[in-house]
């Protein structure tokens, strides 16, 4: 129906995938099917957040990929993992090893947050991150910190992902007995780290029972920024 505007074309019933699409390919006008267009797009941007995530970890702009909103409670002498949840968590932490071992990223990040108060007076604080059974070697500079006790605290921060190598930037702040908001970096953020031969699994943060520290926190998110 040539010249026929698009509004003044009949509508179509509910489509079944079957139907027709045009395409360029090398200079060829070509055909395809809705079902490989759907295909393409959930191959490439779509987050499962119920389960398991995709290689690409993606869509445009920022999603959440993990919520938990359990207590968690860290004494020194053991490790935890302040990501870990139970029937309040949503979504999935699990970072594939397909999404690490891809070297065609420009530019991929993963942002993530946990808050909490301190419960004890100590100031050696021991933190790093881990996925699955690998850790992310920068992470873990660890801080001194001043007058934690029983303030509040968050730690946050990213990972950036760039052909096949992860840089970290986190840290932790608390408030001060005077009120004032003391932030510590946690990791060289200097430093490049190459993940292709990471093995994929949760992302986790951990409190290490090196540092003699006491602090629960009520909440945490990880989020994909692309």
């Amino acid at each position: 129906m040539p010249n026929l505007p698009i509004s003044r074309l009949p509508q179509a019933s509910s489509l079944d995938g079957s139907e027709l699409f045009a395409t360029v390919q090398s200079n060829v006008t070509k055909y395809t099917t809705l079902d490989d267009v759907s295909n393409y797009v959930t191959g490439s941007f779509t987050l499962n957040s119920s389960g398991s995530n995709n290689d690409n970890l993606g869509g445009v702009g920022v999603r959440t990929l993990y919520t938990r909103n359990n207590v968690i409670s860290h004494t020194d002498s053991v490790n935890t993992d302040f990501l870990s949840g139970s029937s309040e968590a949503f979504g999935s932490r699990e970072i594939p090893s397909s999404f690490l071992s891809n070297t065609n990223f420009k530019s991929k990040t993963l942002h993530f947050r946990v808050f909490g108060v301190f419960t004890s007076g100590n100031t050696d604080c021991d933190i790093y991150l881990q996925i699955g059974n690998d850790i992310l070697t920068h992470s873990n500079i660890g801080a001194t910190l001043s007058q934690p006790d029983g303030h509040p605290f968050e730690i946050l921060g990213e990972v950036y992902f760039t052909n096949g190598e992860a840089r970290v930037c986190y840290s932790i702040g608390h408030c001060s007995n005077n009120g004032d908001l003391k932030r510590y970096p946690l990791s060289d953020a200097t430093q490049l780290q190459d993940v292709t031969s990471f093995g994929g699994g949760d992302f986790k943060l951990i409190i290490s029972g090196s540092g003699d520290i006491d602090l629960t926190s009520y909440g945490g998110y990880l989020q994909v920024c692309n």
